[in-house]
């Protein structure tokens, strides 16, 4: 199930949720950053999904495909961490 704004609930609606029904699948969108993508997992989300924090206005219009590139190398390190147990 898709959450969005995922931010005002916050991950301890995650771990909540879960609590009772560890078999729901719940997918955070709005709020999640390049740098708190593992911490959503931590709490129990399935995946994430991120917009404008991956793909940003700006770096589109001016063709700078780099910094995307740079965006999504950040959120799989964070991901990479968090499967890491780090």
């Amino acid at each position: 199930m898709k959450v969005f704004p995922a931010d005002i609930l916050g991950m301890n609606f995650f771990k909540s949720v879960r609590a009772p029904m560890p078999d729901l699948k719940l997918m955070p969108t709005g709020g999640v950053s390049l740098s708190n993508a593992g911490e959503w997992l931590a709490a129990g989300a399935c995946a994430v999904g991120i917009g404008s924090a991956l793909i940003q206005k700006d770096a589109v219009a001016s063709g700078n495909y780099q910094q995307i590139r740079e965006n999504a190398r950040i959120v799989r390190a964070c991901i990479d961490d968090y499967r890491a147990g780090l």
